[in-house]
C-alpha cells in the first residue's frame, strides 16, 4: 500500500504539472491585458499613459516571451511561491488559503447531503424494485440530476429566502457562530448537492440490484439470516465499492461547482475568488486558485482509492 500511495503522489505531481501548463496557456490566450484592466479600475483612463503601462508590465515580467514567463513561474511554484496577485498586491498562496476553508465547508456540506439523501434512496429503490416507491425514487433522482445547479439555487432563494424568509441569501455567517454558519450554509449546500444525491441514488440502486442477485446473498437468505443483516453486511458493503468512486467524483465536482454557487449566494470562497480573478484578468491569482483546486481533487481521488482497500481487502494494488 505504501508503494502504491507513493506512486499515486508522483502521478499527482505529473498531473499537477499538466494542469499548470494548460492553465498558464489558457490564461495567456484570454483576450485583454491585465495591466490596463487593473489601471482602468484604479485610475481614470486619461491619466494612464502608455509609458506607465509599459513600466508596470515590465515590473510584472509580462513584457518577456511567454516561454520565459512560464519557466520563471514554474520555478517559483516548485519553491511553493504562487506569485503576487496583481489586483490585491498580496501573495496568491495567502489569498487562496484564506478562502479555502469556506469552499471546503460548502463542498463537504454538499457531499453530506449527497450521501445522506442519495445512499438511503438508492437502497430503498433497490430493495423495493418494481414498486411505486422504486418508480418514485428513480423519477425524482432523474429529475434532480437533470436540473442545472444555478437554477436549483435560484428556486431555493425565491422560495425559502424571499417567499418564506427561512434562510439568508448572502454571506457565510458570523465567524465563530456555528448556528449562523449552518443557517447560511443550508441553501447553497442543497443547491450544490442535490444533483449529486440523485446520481448517488441511481448508482447505489444499480450496484445493490447487482449484488442482491449474487449467490452469497441468496445463500445467506437461505440460511435464515435476517434481511437487515443480509443487506447491511453482505449487500451494502460490496455495493459501496463503485458508489465510493462516485462519491469521490462528487466531491471533486462539488469543489468545481462551488464557483457558480458561491457567486449566486454571495459567498466568499475559492470559486467566487476565481470568477473575480478571471474578470479582472489577474493571471497569478487564476493560476494559483486552479492549481490548488486541482491538487485538492487529486488528494480526494487518492483517498478514494485507499478507501477501496478498507471496503474490499481482496483488492491489491500493484
Amino acid at each position: 500500500m505504501a508503494g502504491y500511495v507513493i506512486r499515486r503522489l508522483l502521478a499527482a505531481a505529473v498531473q499537477a504539472c499538466v494542469v499548470l501548463v494548460i492553465t498558464f496557456t489558457l490564461v495567456r490566450l484570454t483576450p485583454g491585458d491585465p495591466v490596463t484592466a487593473y489601471l482602468s479600475r484604479v485610475q481614470s483612463e486619461a491619466s494612464v499613459s502608455p509609458e506607465h503601462i509599459a513600466l508596470i508590465r515590465r515590473q510584472l515580467g509580462l513584457d518577456r516571451p511567454v516561454v520565459v514567463q512560464f519557466w520563471l513561474y514554474a520555478r517559483r511554484v516548485l519553491r511553493g511561491d504562487l506569485g503576487i496577485s496583481y489586483t490585491q498586491s498580496e501573495p496568491v498562496l495567502r489569498i487562496v488559503f484564506s478562502q479555502l476553508p469556506y469552499t471546503v465547508q460548502l463542498a463537504l456540506a454538499a457531499l453530506l447531503i449527497e450521501v445522506a439523501v442519495g445512499l438511503p434512496l438508492g437502497v430503498v429503490a433497490a430493495t423495493r424494485r418494481g414498486t411505486a416507491l422504486d418508480y418514485l425514487a428513480t423519477t425524482a433522482a432523474t429529475a434532480a440530476y437533470s436540473l442545472p445547479r444555478f437554477w436549483i439555487g435560484m428556486v431555493l432563494i425565491l422560495v425559502f429566502a424571499v417567499r418564506f424568509g427561512m434562510f439568508p441569501v448572502i454571506g457565510v455567517g458570523a465567524e465563530g457562530d456555528l448556528v449562523d454558519i449552518v443557517h447560511h450554509l443550508v441553501l447553497p449546500a442543497v443547491a450544490l448537492g442535490l444533483a449529486g444525491a440523485a446520481y448517488i441514488a441511481r448508482m447505489t440502486r444499480s450496484a445493490m440490484l447487482e449484488v442482491l442477485g449474487e449467490d452469497y446473498v441468496r445463500t445467506a437468505r437461505a440460511k435464515g439470516v435476517a434481511e437487515a443483516i443480509v443487506l447491511r453486511h453482505h449487500a451494502l458493503r460490496n455495493a459501496l465499492i463503485p458508489v465510493v468512486t462516485v462519491i469521490g467524483v462528487s466531491l471533486g465536482r462539488a469543489l468545481g461547482g462551488s464557483a457558480i454557487i458561491e457567486t449566486l449566494f454571495g459567498r466568499v470562497g475559492i470559486g467566487s475568488l476565481l470568477v473575480e480573478a478571471i474578470t479582472q484578468r489577474d493571471y497569478a491569482l487564476v493560476q494559483g486558485a486552479i492549481l490548488i483546486f486541482a491538487l485538492g481533487v487529486f488528494l480526494v481521488n487518492l483517498g478514494i482509492d485507499i478507501a477501496y482497500a478498507w471496503l474490499n481487502p481482496r483488492i491489491r494494488y500493484t
